[in-house]
């Protein structure tokens, strides 16, 4: 079965999206961690990630 131009889009795009996307589901929990021993959190602190949220290793190449 031949590939058409879109399903290598998509393929492409998949690949570049899922780590992203992966990076960003870690920071989250990070950002839930870090948030979670604080009584009353503000819309700021809930909408923002901080370097600190990176995974090890890459806060170095964040700054």
């Amino acid at each position: 079965m031949e590939t058409t131009g879109t399903h290598r889009v998509l393929e492409t795009l998949s690949g570049i999206v899922r780590p992203a996307r992966q990076l960003l589901e870690t920071m989250m929990t990070s950002q839930a961690r870090r948030l979670g021993g604080i009584q009353s959190p503000s819309l700021a602190d809930l909408a923002t990630l901080l370097p600190e949220d990176l995974p090890a290793g890459r806060q170095q190449a964040a700054l």
